[in-house]
């Protein structure tokens, strides 16, 4: 097994040692420290992703047949909710630590809970479609900033977007079910049906 010195493509960026076998190959560990780097940049993000959200989700017209709702009200427990979802899609495999998954459930549950007393059904899953579009529009602007490889790019988005897909899918059910719960089941049906 012999060593090489492979010099990444773009200007900056530190050498890396590859072995013949293949193992530790220079594509695959530039990728993983782009991957870090655009995760780690979508959380830094996230004040960005929360304002953007909140314009949307008070623009919509469900939002805005709600009285007396401000937007305060509408931000109520989504920051949390947005840092744990954040925190679970960027960190190890949940086959590996499921406590940042179960923490993002949690306040999922407590922000539908919490939705009860001021918003239907409707409305909280509104919600999660607006965060889930917000964090998928602030992806591909820390990935077009960060990762010089377009094919790279594409893979790292469809990396990070495939555990947001399932992070978001479990958050938003646990809220789903943590509302109807508190909400009662035939609030439910009767938001529903109207």
């Amino acid at each position: 097994m012999t060593a090489e010195v492979v010099p990444f493509p773009h200007p900056g960026a530190l050498s890396v040692a590859q072995t013949s076998d293949g193992a530790g190959s220079v594509a695959t560990m530039e990728r993983s420290a782009e991957l870090v780097s655009v995760a780690s940049a979508l959380r830094d993000a996230s004040p960005r992703i929360l304002d953007n959200w909140a314009i949307r989700v008070s623009t919509m017209p469900l939002f805005r047949a709600i009285p007396d709702l401000t937007l305060a009200d509408i931000r109520q427990r989504m920051p949390d909710v947005l840092d744990a979802a954040l925190l679970a899609v960027t960190s190890s495999s949940f086959a590996v630590d499921l406590m940042p998954l179960d923490d993002a459930i949690a306040r999922g549950e407590d922000h539908g809970r919490s939705r009860c007393d001021v918003a239907s059904l409707d409305v909280v899953l509104a919600e999660f479609h607006a965060l889930r579009r917000e964090i998928r529009n602030q992806l591909w602007r820390v990935a077009e900033a960060l990762v010089w490889d377009s094919a790279r790019r594409e893979q790292i988005v469809r990396d990070l977007d495939d555990r947001l897909a399932a992070v978001l899918d479990e958050i938003e059910q646990a809220a789903a079910v943590a509302w109807v719960e508190a909400c009662g089941v035939g609030r439910a049906v009767n938001v529903m049906a109207s």
